[in-house]
């Protein structure tokens, strides 16, 4: 922890020396240099390149080209400089054109959900760790019919041992719907247990007119919902994990297409 924290301020600390640099060059030649747009707009572009190298990267990672981590953290500094680069090119100025203000809107999504992304490469593998077991996020569905299975096994059983349908019914309303798919997305992103805590108090009052053998099996029920609500955790973690690059990766190509769009139309018409 105490490395990272070093390496994180060493990091920042280049890339603010390298933006102060680049202000203080356009500071003091910018006005000397002929079209001074094209050279920090070409200067974006740079970066947007060096930017979309990390998906390639991503894209071979048998390739011997670094640690997968070295070129995240590259990535991380270098859209810094990109966003930096961008304000030093438009400036404080409003886009007055339609291509301006939709490359202007792209740049704008693509830094945001780039930011969005960090964020939660950042706090949300910590919170997966602290709860259950971490699983692969593509076998999560095949655990989920395993529960399935169990819970049905277990009202069935209920029925031929007791004779009682009163844990099939409850089973048949409430608990198969929550088996059956994932539950409550958005209360675990947030982290909130009101789902979890709402089952676990009707199953104890509905055990108040069970008898011992159908408690038992209520018990077992309560805690294939608690495998189940971590499981509905982790689904609900990793997936945040996994599609925010489903919205970020098309914008930043959006973007590319638009970037050169527009230098072919400010060298047409200059």
């Amino acid at each position: 922890m105490r490395y990272f924290a070093v390496r994180l301020r060493r990091n920042l600390a280049l890339t603010g020396a390298a933006c102060l640099a680049l202000l203080m060059v356009y500071a003091v030649h910018g006005a000397s240099l002929a079209h001074e747009n094209f050279v920090t707009g070409w200067l974006v572009v740079a970066a947007i390149a060096g930017l979309v190298l990390y998906n390639a990267r991503r894209g071979a990672p048998a390739l011997p080209l670094g640690s997968s981590t070295a070129w995240m953290q590259l990535h991380v500094y270098l859209a810094i400089v990109a966003i930096f680069l961008f304000l030093l090119h438009v400036g404080i100025e409003v886009p007055r054109g339609i291509m301006e203000k939709v490359l202007a809107g792209l740049f704008v999504a693509v830094a945001g959900s780039g930011v969005f992304g960090f964020v939660l490469a950042r706090l949300l593998p910590a919170r997966l760790s602290r709860r259950g077991e971490v699983m692969l996020y593509e076998r999560i569905p095949q655990f989920r019919r395993q529960l399935l299975e169990r819970g049905e096994a277990l009202a069935l059983r209920a029925v031929e041992e007791t004779g009682s349908t009163t844990i099939a019914d409850y089973y048949a309303d409430r608990l198969r719907p929550f088996l059956d798919g994932p539950r409550n997305f958005w209360a675990h992103v947030l982290e909130v247990s009101r789902g979890r805590r709402d089952l676990l108090v009707e199953m104890r009052d509905l055990e108040r007119y069970l008898d011992d053998n159908e408690k038992e099996i209520l018990r077992e029920l309560a805690e294939l919902s608690g495998l189940k609500d971590d499981l509905d955790y982790q689904y609900a973690l990793q997936s945040m994990l996994k599609r925010w690059q489903f919205v970020h990766v098309p914008l930043a190509y959006a973007l590319i297409v638009f970037v050169l769009l527009h230098a072919v139309v400010v060298y047409a018409f200059a």
